[in-house]
């Protein structure tokens, strides 16, 4: 009996995270949006974070954006609404990590890169994870979050500028003439 629980559970959770898949799929960041140019952010949209592969760079800057949301909430003090820009942090991180990690297979990303790249992914979610049980545990929310999002922002800034260049090269090198990427 219990099996047949813990599957039935297993299929609901599955089902919601396609679910949810289907909900980032849709997500989309304004050419001008405020939370990537605007004054005073965390975490400012570069040019230099551009790597020359559309997904791969729009996913970026749907990340960046969140990251932004997530130091607004955390400022702001407000434990709901930073639990729930945490959640779509977390969400949209995975999102574009599964993305990533099918681009890397469909132009046969050699084995090399690809493990430890994934294995990155991995310990990311897993931090963030942390991360966010320890914010919400803190008696001083805005330092510790202070402390997360410096973190967030530079495995993310190291992440695209040596990790992701490097796959997104490789993506460019192997593309086909008139291939879009």
């Amino acid at each position: 009996m219990g099996s047949a629980l813990s599957v039935k559970k297993k299929k609901k959770e599955a089902a919601a995270k396609q679910e949810k898949q289907k909900e980032y799929e849709g997500m989309e960041v304004e050419e001008q949006d405020p939370m990537l140019y605007g004054e005073g952010l965390m975490m400012p949209w570069s040019s230099n974070f551009e790597l020359g592969v559309l997904l791969i760079d729009s996913q970026h800057k749907m990340l960046v954006k969140l990251i932004n949301q997530l130091s607004v909430a955390i400022t702001e003090g407000d434990k709901a609404n930073i639990a729930i820009v945490f959640d779509h942090v977390a969400g949209y991180t995975e999102f574009h990590f599964t993305a990533e990690e099918r681009l890397m297979d469909q132009h046969h990303y050699q084995q090399s890169q690809k493990g430890p790249h994934k294995e990155a992914h991995k310990k990311f979610v897993e931090k963030v994870t942390d991360l966010k049980d320890e914010l919400l545990g803190a008696e001083d929310v805005e330092a510790v979050g202070m402390e997360a999002l410096e973190f967030l922002k530079d495995w993310l800034v190291n992440h695209i500028l040596k990790v992701d260049r490097i796959l997104c090269t490789y993506i460019l090198d192997k593309k086909l003439p008139n291939e879009k990427v």
